[in-house]
């Protein structure tokens, strides 16, 4: 088996040299990154502003593309459908517009341009083993594509929406809204249903159940209580993040670590664990 874990970018500080966030911005993308659709009433009292400075505030993070919440499923549904990350290999000059193309993908959760053994790096999600060789086959016939390395995940032993920046004090923290009760072990595959309302929170998971409601054709208290239903069992996750750049984290990097079927389990608990960790799965890959 091969263990991949994926570090969260490194900066000396969150104010490093060439950060566009300050520290107040910083604590807001923390905040959600713990409760990411807490209502800014909620998220007023422990960041020491009022509620309509936050709005603005995340509205111009947003919209500028500098940070933002979104959906997918959760780690509970790789024993149903299929989950990889698959490396890809292009040509030179293709590089930038290969990367625009695949982020466009609905089964692509993550698009990265990354130096080493390949160009880009995906992470890819569909509802069966069969969907997803589709998928690998269709990407090596894209023009430019000159090689493709598949990294299907069998088990996730942690997951980046856990990862959080370090902008927050502990009272600043235990005033945040809680987070639920925990995933159940096994609460089954996403319906039909809960599949549409993940794909439309995905693009804004702090979407309102008013606009979720009119999309999906469904009556606002329904939409609540499948939203609920979803979050609190662990189909589905929401997760805040923010663009690198901006951050004043310089380097993030996957480490590929081929593991002894029988230290596995210990390995993945180890790894999982570091701070810096932000995903770290156990993968069978191709030969």
């Amino acid at each position: 088996m091969r263990e991949c874990a994926t570090s969260a970018p490194r900066a000396t500080s969150a104010t490093a040299l060439g950060s566009t966030l300050d520290e107040l911005d910083l604590e807001l993308i923390t905040a959600l990154q713990v409760a990411p659709r807490a209502p800014w009433a909620q998220l007023a009292g422990p960041l020491g502003v009022d509620a309509a400075t936050l709005s603005r505030r995340w509205a111009r993070l947003r919209d500028s593309g500098t940070a933002w919440v979104t959906c997918y499923t959760g780690a509970s549904q790789v024993a149903y459908g299929a989950l990889a990350l698959i490396e890809v290999n292009c040509l030179p000059q293709d590089r930038e517009a290969l990367a625009a193309e695949c982020a466009r993908h609905p089964q692509a959760l993550s698009v990265e341009m990354v130096a080493g053994s390949s160009d880009l790096l995906l992470t890819v999600a569909t509802r069966h083993r069969v969907a997803m060789t589709e998928y690998v086959l269709a990407l090596g016939r894209i023009p430019g594509v000159t090689g493709t390395r598949t990294h299907l995940v069998q088990h996730l032993h942690r997951e980046a929406s856990q990862w959080r920046f370090d902008s927050l004090s502990r009272d600043q923290q235990r005033g945040l809204p809680a987070s639920g009760a925990g995933p159940r072990p096994d609460p089954g595959p996403v319906t039909a249903e809960e599949r549409r309302l993940i794909l439309a929170l995905a693009p804004d998971g702090r979407r309102s159940l008013v606009s979720l409601a009119a999309e999906l054709g469904r009556p606002e208290a329904t939409v609540r209580r499948l939203l609920a239903g979803v979050l609190s069992s662990g189909k589905a996750v929401l997760r805040c993040e923010a663009a690198q750049p901006h951050t004043g984290w310089h380097t993030s990097f996957t480490v590929w670590m081929s593991v002894p079927p029988a230290a596995l389990a210990g390995a993945a608990e180890e790894l999982a664990a570091l701070r810096d960790t932000r995903l770290s799965a156990s993968t069978a890959t191709e030969a």
